[in-house]
């Protein structure tokens, strides 16, 4: 086995997920203000072997029950602002394929052992070295990381990569006790050994039911985790977390928009926030697998079938924006100046058919994900239908689903893809080696541009953001509709903000309500 194996799985938006406040108190009751417990509803399942064992070699898609544990190199606000943490500062170098960062000199993991540089620079090798997965796209962009001293480590990159400091608000930089790493002979029931704000209460943890964590009292930066104890309960099931959190049994759990109304009914605060864009993605644009999309007119009509108002009401029950491109309003990539581009004309967009030689349509086939598409496909049907695109469904489990896009079987399909920041979306959906740009076109255009966006910072590399954004949409690479709101509902003894690409918050985003 390589040492280090954090793998995070590439076909799951990476979810870091929440933690939640206890007393507990109920909707519009303040929180007494002795409470400092926090309890959450946690929408993954149960991550007990990822706590309990080698944290290093558990696949995993929340942060949730690691996060209290395991400290970070940096931190991230919902603004996407890169903050310190056991990094003070941080340089790049003129390529920017060097990174040096000073550590702080005063933090220990809970058994006493100090955690310095040479302790953080084995952890992010230990990852690059250990597997694939979303988050470790930037861990293969390092080649190596050293610790001169104590307090200076320095990582190399492969090639400029924007998306690494971020990935060390998260996996990337979360820091494990380096003899545990690979190390067969370590006890797999034992409390983990953390560097974190939180210790693992063995005593009051059942496996698949309830995980509680209390203060670790020599933790160096205790003012920014103002609870003493954070207990997890996995709720994977909706339902249950709706009626937990109605209950008053926590505090804050994920709410999926068609339960929004009841929750905010019921007194509690739905704090909102972007995890994903919605919409076609249009994979086949030179035209291997269904010619006609490799005609520009007919990716723009196919943008044009679609009321994204009406979807965002009818679809998202009224939380998200409407949007005709695959980056947020609030991304360096939106081009505002289009935002009205490709407005929803089913006579225009019959028009660019007939242009385009395609007045009588033609036939393509959909994939679609068994019982988690019932309710778009029939609107792409039926809107594609309006200029003679005549869809077939393809329907297969969600394994089935990801090998069939990936290997290139498929022109378009429904998507939600995650939007994290500028750099980690077009790094995902866009360049040459995408993974989501599964038929691997490019454009020497846009390759100059992504080049500029991968190599420059400042006002140079948000210019480039914007020419790679309104190529897409010159070019209507995708047809999107609209950026849902993630929900969180929350009672009044806390508040919580959530980060774009994550559907609950992290954990120095939950606060106590004043």
């Amino acid at each position: 086995m390589k040492h280090g194996k954090r793998i995070v799985t590439a076909l799951a938006a990476v979810t870091v997920a929440a933690l939640a406040l206890s007393g507990c108190s109920t909707p519009g009751e303040p929180a007494a203000e002795t409470s400092k417990t926090l309890t959450l509803g946690v929408s993954s399942t149960d991550q007990w072997g990822f706590v309990r064992s080698d944290i290093s070699t558990q696949v995993h898609l929340s942060a949730a029950y690691w996060m209290p544990l395991y400290d970070t190199i940096v931190k991230i606000t919902p603004d996407l602002e890169i903050l310190p943490n056991l990094a003070t500062k941080w340089e790049f170098n003129a390529d920017r394929t060097e990174i040096t960062f000073t550590i702080r000199d005063d933090v220990k993991f809970t058994d006493g052992t100090p955690l310095d540089a040479q302790a953080i620079a084995t952890n992010i090798l230990s990852f690059r070295d250990g597997g694939g997965g979303e988050v470790s796209q930037a861990a293969a962009s390092v080649a190596d990381a050293v610790a001169p001293d104590a307090t200076t480590l320095v990582v190399t990159l492969k090639q400029p990569d924007p998306s690494v400091l971020p990935a060390m608000a998260a996996t990337l930089g979360a820091v494990f006790l380096p003899a545990d790493i690979d190390n067969p002979d370590k006890d797999k029931s034992a409390v983990p050994i953390g560097s974190g704000p939180y210790i693992l209460d063995e005593a009051n943890t059942t496996p698949d039911s309830i995980y509680t964590y209390v203060r670790n009292k020599d933790y160096w930066d205790p003012k920014s985790y103002p609870f003493d104890t954070i207990v997890l309960k996995p709720l994977v099931d909706n339902a249950a977390r709706m009626n937990a959190l109605k209950a008053g049994e926590i505090d804050g759990a994920r709410v999926q928009a068609s339960d929004a109304a009841d929750i905010e009914g019921s007194g509690f605060t739905l704090n909102t926030g972007i995890a994903n864009w919605a919409g076609l993605h249009l994979l086949d644009r030179d035209g291997t697998i269904v010619p006609a999309l490799g005609n520009l007119k007919v990716r723009q009509a196919i943008n044009m079938v679609f009321d994204r108002d009406a979807i965002v009401k009818n679809i998202f029950q009224g939380y998200g924006v409407a949007n005709n491109q695959v980056f947020r309003e609030a991304s360096e990539a939106y081009v505002a100046s289009e935002k009205d581009k490709y407005p929803f004309d089913v006579a225009a967009a019959k028009k660019l058919m007939a242009d385009a030689g395609y007045a009588d349509g033609f036939d393509m086939v959909f994939p679609a994900i068994t019982g988690s598409q019932d309710t778009v496909m029939p609107i792409i049907k039926q809107q594609l239908g309006e200029i003679g695109i005549r869809i077939t469904v393809e329907s297969m489990q969600i394994g089935d689903y990801f090998n069939a896009v990936f290997a290139k079987k498929y022109a378009a399909l429904y998507v939600t893809l995650p939007s994290f920041d500028d750099w980690r979306d077009v790094k995902g959906m866009v360049t040459p080696t995408a993974l989501w740009n599964a038929l691997k076109t490019e454009s020497p255009e846009l390759d100059g541009y992504i080049k500029t966006a991968q190599t420059t910072g400042g006002d140079e590399q948000k210019a480039a953001f914007q020419d790679i954004g309104k190529f897409l949409l010159d070019n209507a690479w995708y047809a999107a509709w609209a950026t849902p709101h993630v929900l969180y509902g929350t009672d009044s003894a806390i508040t919580a903000k959530l980060s774009p690409g994550q559907v609950e918050p992290l954990i120095w985003d939950i606060k106590p309500a004043k």
